[in-house]
């Protein structure tokens, strides 16, 4: 019937229909009225039809049709991202209005009007399927079996036909499952077992999970294998044309337990102060536009860094040897060579094609020692000869960061969740990183690179990926603006209403004072734009940079490799003309959208593994008390972050059983009804862990009346409720960085 009051509506679109006359038109009995109805009411809330004064019907006028992705919702409602950036706010889409797309998919939306003052929308067609593949977790039926997706914004289950045998795919297996059937809304859906993936308890499971569960698949393709295989080391031919710097001492400076170098430094003596060396592995000279290796670099984008393993955008063919500046070897590299005079003022600086020799592979920890005075310790005496230039670098690299911040660089450095492992892989400490001196060293030449690349190229009008970082929307800055202001953090707006990279600072440093600093620094760097990938320069805000690339990375970032080409296609052939200018800046602008998006997605993953790993750490503590911070707030509950371990869990309000609070949105706080008590962003509570769901990645908190020692009983929580959960064992659960401490600005 639905189908049929669209085709009266829609053989003359302006004619308007009251539903009397609708139901003689359609023959509708009295019996189905109630039906016709619900019809009608349905129709109008996806927008294909509008309900006029009168109880009349007219078909919807065109509405604007806009595309994105989908990103579901633990309730099954979703928000649409919308495509091409800018500040328009996503797009609300009842559940109701979503069809078959699901978490991920790429879908086109017709807007049908407002609804609690947001913009709503109805999913017109899916474009694009992320979910060719799903992870879930087999259950054998009497005929065939059932798939539940581990990712509980899907809302479906996969139903398989076929009948496995238990030796093939045991029960309660985790498998990969091929959807071959997308089926109707709230069915089912089709598909086929692709993998089995293990079994509870299996080593690592839990993070192949997550990376199969977002689609990445670890393992190269045999024939990406195949024609890195044939790829030689240096030759004489691959020398010719570069600048030689192997009598130079070189030496790279990773985390202890980093496999690919892909940056070095050097630094000798001129005569108007330093000749200072940024070398960086030549990935362009092997990964060919238009080879198999390439697509398969381009599709991945970025390495990514899940707690345990990497999985890396190159084969280790590449990544761990031809293109690892490892020591004791000659590197094919591009390298930035800058002339500094004493302050740190750049005089001169230049792009090359170049060769080195890596003298030594140091270490962030060995460099720090070095810093700290213990030049004496026999594993930092081993490369005595760099130590005057690593010393040199960190007076340099001191008087670089001074000059950023002074012409508004914002500190971007959050405290960031180490997991430490111990030899069999199991969580044996979930702390907050430490930030060497030697790490920020390193960074600072990383940035002034970038820079120097990106200003290159810009001034010989050739085309390349910025790196962009937009100023803050001020209606994001203004919505956490009261959050802070809680704490004492006032952010001082300017008179048009934005603020500056300095007023951001000064909110910054004042969260920085405080006993909850390090949540409140977190809540002002989220108010900020995400920085991406584009060929139009917008400019970096952060860095307060008007010109900003990636350039220090092409091993780990597609970007990088890029603008590396980019470098070469400018030294060889100089300034394209503006055609070729148009076809490039073409061609960048899918880059930029794709590889922004693939760095998102790792993101993802390396923010939910770092969670399963906490809460896996975790769950040997249920029952114990633990200090933390309020770190945001829903209508239902709060949730804290731990503070000797920063992992972060919710206390529900129908747990907490003082009193019963409200959720006070104006006031951005929790009331008690009876006791008058305030719950707000940002202050110390002490909890107890209650229970921990690895597969939703949640951990359930009971909030206690005030710190106390260890083994007293929760002062919320009732004598029956303290006994049931005190030295509870963990349940049997069902689931399963960035680089050597570096940034990602």
């Amino acid at each position: 019937m639905k189908q049929q009051v669209m085709e009266v509506l829609e053989r003359e679109p302006g004619v308007i229909y009251s539903a009397q006359a609708l139901m003689r038109e359609l023959g509708v009995s009295k019996s189905d009225r109630a039906d016709f109805k619900s019809i009608l009411k349905t129709l109008c809330r996806e927008g294909r039809i509008e309900r006029l004064p009168g109880r009349s019907y007219r078909l919807a006028p065109p509405r604007k049709v806009l595309a994105g992705r989908v990103d579901a919702t633990r309730s099954g409602s979703a928000f649409i991202i919308l495509e091409g950036g800018g500040k328009q706010a996503d797009i609300f889409i009842d559940r109701r209005n979503l069809g078959t797309a699901m978490d991920g998919d790429r879908v086109e939306i017709r807007l049908i009007g407002e609804r609690r003052g947001r913009q709503e929308g109805v999913v017109e067609r899916v474009l694009e399927r992320r979910h060719t593949f799903l992870v879930g977790q087999y259950t054998r039926q009497r005929k065939g079996g059932v798939v539940v997706p581990r990712n509980q914004n899907i809302k479906r289950v996969v139903y398989i036909p076929r009948q496995y045998p238990p030796g093939e795919i045991p029960d309660d297996a985790w498998v990969q499952v091929k959807v071959t059937d997308w089926g109707e809304p709230h069915e089912p859906l089709t598909g086929e077992i692709a993998e089995v993936l293990g079994r509870e308890g299996d080593k690592g499971l839990d993070v192949l999970l997550i990376v199969k569960d977002f689609g990445v698949e670890p393992e190269f393709p045999q024939d990406v294998l195949d024609e890195v295989a044939q790829f030689p080391e240096i030759r004489p031919q691959d020398i010719k044309g570069r600048e030689d710097f192997r009598e130079w001492i070189t030496f790279t400076i990773d985390g202890d337990t980093a496999k690919d170098f892909d940056d070095a430094l050097s630094l000798e003596k001129s005569r108007n102060g330093w000749r200072m060396g940024v070398h960086i592995a030549d990935v362009s000279h092997y990964v060919k536009p238009g080879a198999r290796l390439d697509a398969e670099a381009y599709d991945r984008a970025t390495s990514i860094y899940p707690v345990d393993r990497v999985v890396p955008m190159l084969p280790e063919r590449l990544s761990n040897e031809l293109c690892s500046l490892r020591p004791d070897e000659d590197s094919l590299t591009m390298s930035v060579v800058f002339e500094l005079d004493n302050e740190a003022n750049v005089l001169d600086a230049r792009v090359c094609n170049s060769i080195i020799h890596s003298n030594f592979r140091l270490t962030y920890s060995k460099v720090q020692r070095l810093l700290d005075g213990h030049a004496q310790d026999d594993d930092i005496a081993a490369f005595e000869p760099a130590h005057d230039a690593v010393r040199q670098l960190w007076k340099i690299s001191e008087q670089l960061t001074k000059r950023r911040f002074e012409r508004g660089a914002i500190d971007l450095d959050v405290p960031e969740t180490e997991i430490i492992l111990d030899q069999q892989g199991v969580v044996a400490d979930v702390r907050r990183a430490e930030r060497l001196n030697s790490m920020r060293l390193i960074e600072e030449f990383m940035l002034l690179s970038n820079d120097t690349v990106a200003q290159w190229l810009t001034d010989n009008q050739t085309p390349l990926l910025y790196r962009v970082h937009e100023p803050p929307n001020p209606d994001k800055v203004a919505a956490v603006a009261p959050l802070l202001a809680l704490s004492g953090v006032v952010v001082p707006f300017n008179s048009k209403g934005g603020i500056s990279q300095k007023g951001m600072q000064h909110a910054l440093d004042k969260a920085a004072t405080l006993p909850n600093g390090h949540i409140l620094r977190y809540l002002v760097l989220r108010s900020m734009m995400q920085a991406k990938y584009s060929p139009e320069n917008a400019g970096h805000f952060g860095l307060a940079s008007p010109c900003y690339c990636h350039f220090t990375s092409p091993i780990r970032r597609y970007p990088d490799l890029v603008v590396h080409r980019m470098c070469k296609r400018l030294l060889a052939l100089g300034k394209p003309d503006k055609e070729e200018r148009r076809e490039l800046e073409e061609r960048l602008t899918t880059f930029g959208g794709w590889t922004s998006e693939r760095e998102r997605r790792a993101e993802k993953i390396e923010r939910e593994c770092v969670k399963i790993k906490s809460l896996e750490f975790m769950r040997q503590h249920i029952g114990e008390e633990f200090d933390g911070w309020i770190t945001g707030m829903t209508p239902t509950g709060f949730f804290v972050e731990l503070d000797r371990h920063p992992a972060e869990g919710m206390v529900r309000l129908d747990a907490i059983e003082d009193d019963y609070y409200d959720f006070i949105e104006e006031d951005l706080c929790m009331v008690g009804r009876r006791t008058g008590r305030r719950l707000r962003f940002g202050d110390p509570v002490r909890v107890m862990i209650e229970h921990i769901d690895l597969i939703a990645l949640k951990m359930d908190l009971i909030l206690l009346k005030a710190p106390k020692s260890a083994s007293s009983r929760p002062a919320f929580a009732t004598k029956k409720k303290a006994a049931r959960n005190k030295g509870k064992k963990p349940a049997r659960d069902k689931s399963n960085r960035k680089k050597n401490g570096r940034s990602n600005k």
